[in-house]
């Protein structure tokens, strides 16, 4: 286990953006925000990332899996 941790806020709405997707479920790139930053994450060496979010977020959850703790 790495001595580093990494925790992810990602329990954000997206109401500022007028959208009701999550914000870390638009996409950049045709990929979602929140994949950048995991496998950011995991390519420098830590291998579960931890992640706050929503309740809400079925889609979120659906979309990370097991490749993060929520």
């Amino acid at each position: 286990m790495s001595a580093w941790q990494a925790v992810i806020l990602a329990a954000g709405g997206g109401t500022r953006m007028r959208s009701k997707i999550p914000k870390v479920l638009h996409k950049i790139c045709g990929v979602p925000l929140i994949n950048h930053v995991v496998s950011s994450l995991q390519a420098a060496g830590l291998r579960t990332p931890i992640v706050v979010a929503s309740s809400k977020s079925k889609a979120l959850y659906a979309l990370l899996g097991d490749s993060v703790a929520f």
